[in-house]
């Protein structure tokens, strides 16, 4: 009987020390983990801030690329317009010696 005893002893005394050891591990832990969390908080402060500015310059990179789609609309209508100026200014000459 006494073994029984001896037994249920040791089992209350290594569940005391399991409870014991994951206190200190838990106390020793947490630091570190307060430390991991604020650097994850950082990281990820930094991410949005990324995602903010990626945001930010597609935008602008889609007004850019509009601006230049229109000046190279008004160049190009430029460009046909100073074509037919001979054109013109023939077609006008003509026409002021063909009324005389």
């Amino acid at each position: 009987m006494w073994i029984i005893y001896v037994s249920i002893t040791l089992l209350v005394v290594g569940i005391i020390y399991l409870v014991v050891s994951l206190i200190i591990t838990l106390k020793k832990v947490r630091p570190i983990i307060n430390i991991m969390n604020d650097r994850v908080a950082k990281m990820q402060s930094n991410i949005d801030m990324v995602a903010t500015q990626t945001k930010i310059m597609q935008a602008n990179q889609a007004k850019i690329q509009d601006d230049i789609n229109y000046k190279s609309e008004i160049i190009k209508n430029s460009l046909e317009n100073v074509k037919n100026t001979p054109r013109l200014f023939k077609s006008m000459f003509l026409n002021l010696i063909g009324n005389k």
